[in-house]
């Protein structure tokens, strides 16, 4: 079934991650619910673990969102094997409802080579229908949702 494209009716600054193969298990992985897999062991820069900023992180399954939290904090991991990287703690809440279960094809199209090799994105929404993709790929514009 074709998802509707993402078009938040608000203003905000999503981080998208591919939760692909941590929901769904591979060798290395250990399987996890969506909410651990959208959440946990992310290689994430300092900047991009501003909350106040960064408000919301989506997790893609095969570019449509699964899973859409609000973050409430980012912190490093417990996990031994994963040290250096992080996790946040999160929360659905009325804005989160407008990134769950939408299509997210077109930003991820955007950016392939980057998202091929793990990499995840930074995507602002003006809430009037357009997007600018803040990482993944050089040289944005505003595009139409």
């Amino acid at each position: 079934m074709n998802k509707i494209s993402v078009n938040p009716g608000f203003p905000c600054k999503v981080i998208v991650f591919n939760i692909k193969n941590s929901l769904y298990g591979l060798k290395d992985f250990q399987k996890r619910n969506h909410y651990e897999s959208t959440r946990k062991y992310w290689e994430i820069n300092e900047e991009h673990r501003n909350e106040d900023v960064y408000e919301f992180a989506v997790g893609l399954v095969d570019g449509d969102s699964e899973t859409a939290y609000k973050i409430n904090e980012w912190y490093p991991t417990r996990e031994k094997q994963y040290i250096g990287r992080y996790e946040f703690n999160g929360s659905e809440t009325i804005e989160t409802k407008e990134l769950k279960d939408f299509s997210f094809k077109k930003q991820r199209s955007l950016c392939m080579g980057h998202w091929k090799f793990g990499g995840y994105l930074v995507i602002e929404f003006d809430g009037k229908g357009k997007f600018l993709v803040l990482k993944g790929q050089q040289n944005s514009k505003w595009t139409n949702c």
